[in-house]
């Protein structure tokens, strides 16, 4: 390395994103006080180590990056705002580094799942960070003043707060706004570094972004009087895949649902500890916690608190007496999560719906609850996130014209005509732990866990996911298909018997369950009758109407072939909103058949073979007439929705020897509509 360049008093830290990174003297004080070692105490992703082993950066080695980074961008603009008739002050660089270096500083451990488990307090990190900063009991703010002046420690704050500066000239004021959106909006030094950074540590590449590009991408100019931060259109591509790094890193890491899930199990921590001081009935508690439960908390004690006196007061509690408090803190040491519910489609409508169904076993048992979202033994979260944000703090873009506009004005990928369908994403987890729920209540006994885990599995998704292929045969015969499936996997082939079933299908007068591809169906075979409802897994139309291959189902026996018997079922499994105790449900079609169910196990998946043969019966009154046959196969996977892959594969294989099959995404009761149909158009 060539030092002649390098300032007088220095230090080369080494970094495992950024390499080599020069730290003058000056800002090597801040690093060395007190207050900013505690970073290394604290992990940049709370507990995604939990998840990706290598994750245990700290927010100090982030800071140092995001110190470096905006370096980096300060030599970027500087040399543009002298283009522009301004001259950056060597103390306004100043103001702007040391921001960066120090823009975490108020962090608690575990980041931000710390935040609101002081539920006395309202403070968020960066309330925290601005009074560690301003405190002149900190050695941080002295160092800062020994080395600056009084008002350094002030104007870091304001920076970081955003909070315009009440002194200086216009220039410095509209300066002092940019420096503020390079440290903190959608495209910063804390966002550059952090994505690398998380990147680099967790092994997932969907961050690693061309850094040095995005920050030469930067530019400053003046708009409406305003000097402001944009990005040449030739970097377009750059910014929009630095995007969907965020976007990606979002759901693959900072919302990955262990993360999420373990960062709830600590909230349930604290709320139980919470509870069980107020009682005094909590056997130990460091006195720097103590006071933050009361709102004691100055800051200078705030600055003990760090994730190695969490990490030990939790293993204190883990053998401790109180059985709740000890199996949520051995949840986080020792990885030994609550059971992840797989709820249907994960919607909020369906998530009610199975805690109704929860809370009325509980009900039935005479298990004491009030309520569900407050128990220990339950964790709900729903989380969202957006790409861009065309409302906050937009990314401009200079088009080839020489005009400026949003980022989601010019980028065909973030369009706002599209921004509502691809740039946010919501998602529900929800997590249950058994052994919780039968410390809570002494009248939980094995009969009520043995129910409560038959509805886990009722709402479990694959249980109910329909994954199949269906052809119409035209030329090809059953014979025929059977001969060469069972010379070809003669072992693992099993011919099943010919059944003879009769399915009526049901609706509103106004077919609405049909229009919105969803079934209703009492079907009779060997005496026994099964109500059925179908629903579609999309909620997106044209899903509904083409792809009918994938559905929800939910079958139950019932007793009497009557469709007023199954009213409670339909309220409870359909998506339609209808209000079918004020409305007709009558028969629709009825479609006889001769079904012979075959077994196929391919490779390392289990496959139903379903040869029908089948007649279509229309309903005109209470008169029945036959208006067509179709012979059909179905192909459909029993095994888990991993194994989608092996029946695409036999799918293509089967297809290929019997190329005169007709591929069709037409249910039974679309072919009978659509033969009904035709029916009355030729009559």
């Amino acid at each position: 390395m060539d030092r002649n360049w390098l300032p007088k008093d220095f230090k080369i830290i080494r970094d495992s994103v950024h390499s080599d990174i020069i730290v003058e003297d000056r800002y090597l004080k801040i690093i060395n006080t007190r207050e900013f070692q505690r970073l290394r105490r604290i992990k940049q992703l709370s507990v995604a180590n939990i998840v990706f082993p290598s994750a245990d950066h700290t927010r100090f080695s982030h800071s140092i990056g995001t110190f470096y980074v905006m370096k980096k961008i300060i030599a970027q603009i500087s040399e543009q705002f002298q283009t522009l008739g301004f001259e950056i002050d060597e103390r306004d660089k100043e103001i702007a580094i040391v921001s960066a270096l120090v823009h975490d500083i108020g962090h608690g451990p575990f980041s931000h799942a710390f935040e609101n488990l002081l539920r006395t307090s309202t403070k968020d990190h960066e309330e925290w960070g601005a009074d560690i900063i301003k405190s002149k009991k900190t050695q941080i703010n002295r160092v800062m003043r020994k080395i600056f002046d009084e008002k350094f420690p002030d104007e870091v704050v304001n920076i970081l707060s955003k909070k315009d500066p009440k002194m200086g000239t216009e220039k410095q004021i509209m300066f002092f706004d940019v420096l503020s959106s390079l440290i903190s909006s959608q495209i910063d030094a804390d966002r550059l570094d952090y994505l690398v950074r998380d990147s680099n540590n967790t092994g997932v590449k969907f961050g690693n972004i061309d850094l040095d590009r995005i920050i030469s991408a930067i530019n400053i100019t003046v708009q409406d009087h305003k000097y402001c931060v944009y990005i040449p259109e030739k970097y377009l591509v750059d910014i929009e895949e630095y995007l969907f790094s965020r976007y990606q890193m979002n759901k693959s890491v900072y919302f990955h649902p262990t993360k999420v899930e373990l960062e709830e199990i600590i909230r349930l921590i604290f709320k139980r500890a919470y509870e069980l001081n107020s009682t005094k009935k909590l056997e130990y508690m460091p006195d720097v916690l103590k006071k933050a439960m009361t709102d004691q908390l100055v800051v200078t004690e705030y600055c003990q608190l760090d994730e190695t006196i969490l990490v030990n007061t939790f293993h204190e509690w883990s053998v401790g007496k109180d059985k709740i408090l000890a199996r949520l803190c051995c949840a986080y040491l020792n990885r030994d999560k609550f059971q992840k519910l797989k709820i249907l489609d994960g919607s909020l409508v369906n998530i009610e719906k199975f805690k109704f169904d929860l809370m009325r076993i509980l009900k039935q048992r005479q298990v004491d609850l009030i309520t569900l979202d407050n128990s220990y033994f339950w964790i709900q979260k729903e989380i969202s996130f957006t790409m861009y944000k065309s409302k906050k703090e937009n990314i401009r873009i200079l088009n080839k014209l020489g005009k400026l506009e949003d980022f989601s004005e010019i980028s065909k990928v973030f369009s706002k005509d599209i921004n509502s369908n691809i740039n946010e994403y919501h998602g529900n987890f929800t997590y249950i732990n058994l052994d919780i729920l039968k410390y809570s209540n002494k009248k939980v006994t094995d009969n009520t866990i043995s129910e409560i885990e038959e509805l886990i599995n009722r709402y479990d998704t694959r249980s109910h996911i329909e994954i199949e292929y269906k052809y119409l045969l035209k030329e090809h015969t059953f014979d025929e298909i059977t001969n060469y499936l069972a010379k070809t996997y003669f072992k693992d082939f099993t011919i099943g018997m010919i059944k003879e079933q009769k399915d009526t299908y049901y609706d509103t007068m106004a077919h609405e369950f049909y229009n919105a591809g969803e079934t209703l169906r009492i079907r009779n075979v060997d005496g026994k009758y099964f109500f059925t409802i179908k629903t579609p897994i999309s909620d997106n139309k044209r899903d509904i109407i083409f792809n009918q291959n994938e559905r929800f189902e939910f079958e139950h026996q019932i007793e009497i072939n009557e469709i007023e018997s199954c009213k409670e079922f339909i309220k409870d499994k359909t998506a339609t909103m209808i209000d079918i105790e004020n409305q007709f449900i009558l028969p629709l079609l009825v479609i006889k058949n001769n079904r012979q169910k075959n077994i196929l196990k391919y490779k390392d998946a289990l496959l139903e073979i379903s040869y029908d043969d089948f007649t279509i019966i229309e309903i005109q009154g209470d008169k029945y007439q036959e208006i067509g046959k179709e012979k059909q196969i179905e192909i459909e996977l029993k095994s888990e929705y991993s194994k989608k892959i092996v029946l695409d594969n036999f799918c293509e294989l089967f297809t290929q020897n019997f190329n005169k099959l007709i591929l069709t995404t037409d249910s039974k009761l679309k072919i009978g509509m659509n033969t009904s149909k035709k029916q009355s158009i030729s009559t």
